[in-house]
């Protein structure tokens, strides 16, 4: 049966899936009605008073403007492309569709917007603060949103403009935001295993910030603060550093291709670092710890290296080898005169050892120390 032509007519209380697309419903009483899963896609609301259970309704399209449904249920509901200017909305709106909604400058701080649908809406500026966002599509651009608090573990924000966002005290755990515009963006000081490959950076102030096992593999990271960062296990392969500060603690950092020339790495915890292909020339880690690190095919040359502990350290195929490498003795790691030369010529090369570097030790009779 067609509604299109029930101007007038009394409807029955009971429009459970009913199709009122394109109807004019304007001053009708609906309070009473059940809507559940009724479409109501592009109908004329002027003045309707509406149930307050509306859940899986397709209201898309349809203008809400200056509406109070703060008490309404719209679970599921389809509220794709609809006017909502001024209105109040409720506090849950799980598996809504807010596809192509303009919501600048909203407050939906606390809201719960689980499994609800975002992608094309606007939310520049909007208060997300605290929001819950699990399941949720987001919108990829998200300038100047306030998503202070958020839970957004294992989101894929790769390529999302981040631009001025604020995202302090967000969970951004293992995030991928590869590639995103976070150009002016606050970032939260907890950032463990994020994806921020390619991103940004440059002249940041991460001081202090935890991206241990982040990958960071060709981001720009020039004049960045890193000082005093969580970096163990990080990949910063290919990235800029130049003018960064450093953290004195990078165990574990992937710096392969890094280009570390006339860098002051005195003193810095670069064991089980992977230097691979690393440019080093002229760079100063003299006292550095280099135990156990991938320093192969690296460029060493005019390298300051006094008193550097490289025991283990692979070494093959590294260019510009300093005259006078010297290591810390395994047998004598606490005692004194522990520094020890590094022997010119006799390495491992053997199937199980290819490439890794012997000392002698004249205390310990010539034994080889760093195997």
């Amino acid at each position: 049966m067609s509604l299109a032509k029930m101007s007038g007519a009394r409807l029955p209380l009971e429009l459970e899936g009913v199709n009122l697309s394109g109807v004019d419903l304007r001053d009708r009483d609906l309070s009473g009605h059940d809507l559940t899963g009724a479409n109501l896609s592009g109908a004329n609301f002027s003045g309707v008073a509406l149930p307050l259970k509306m859940e899986r309704v397709n209201l898309s399209g349809v203008d809400l403007r200056d509406r109070d449904l703060s008490g309404h249920d719209l679970t599921g509901a389809n509220l794709s492309g609809a006017n909502v200017s001024g209105a109040r909305l409720p506090l849950k709106m799980e598996r809504v569709n807010l596809s192509g909604i303009d919501l600048r400058d909203r407050d939906l701080s606390g809201h719960d917007l689980m499994g609800a649908n975002l992608s094309g809406a606007n939310l520049s500026r909007a208060n997300l603060t605290g929001a819950n966002v699990s399941g949720a599509r987001l919108p990829r651009k998200l300038e100047g949103v306030n998503l202070s608090g958020v839970d957004l573990r294992d989101r894929d924000l790769s390529g999302h403009d981040l631009m001025g966002a604020n995202l302090s005290g967000a969970n951004l755990s293992r995030a991928n935001v590869s590639g995103a515009n976070v150009s002016g963006a606050r970032l939260p000081r907890k950032m463990e295993g994020v994806n921020l490959s390619g991103v940004d950076l440059r002249d940041r102030d991460l001081s202090g910030h935890d991206l241990m096992g982040a990958n960071l593999s060709g981001a720009n990271l020039s004049g960045a603060n890193l000082s005093g960062a969580n970096l163990s296990g990080a990949n910063l392969s290919g990235a800029n550093v130049s003018g960064a500060r450093l953290p004195l603690k990078m165990e574990r950092v992937n710096l392969s291709g890094i280009d570390l020339r006339d860098r002051d790495l005195s003193g810095h915890d670069l064991s089980g670092a992977n230097l691979t292909g690393a440019n080093l020339s002229g760079a100063n880690v003299s006292g550095a710890n280099l135990s156990g690190a991938n320093v192969s095919g690296a460029n060493l040359s005019n390298c300051n290296v006094s008193n550097i502990n490289i025991q283990t350290a692979r070494l093959d195929g590294a260019r510009g080898m300093p005259a006078g490498l010297e290591i810390r003795c395994y047998y004598h790691e606490y005692s004194q005169g522990t520094n020890l030369r590094v022997h010119p010529t006799n390495h491992l090369n053997y199937q199980y050892a290819q490439g890794y570097l012997r000392a002698v030790c004249d205390a310990c009779a010539g034994k080889a120390i760093t195997w």
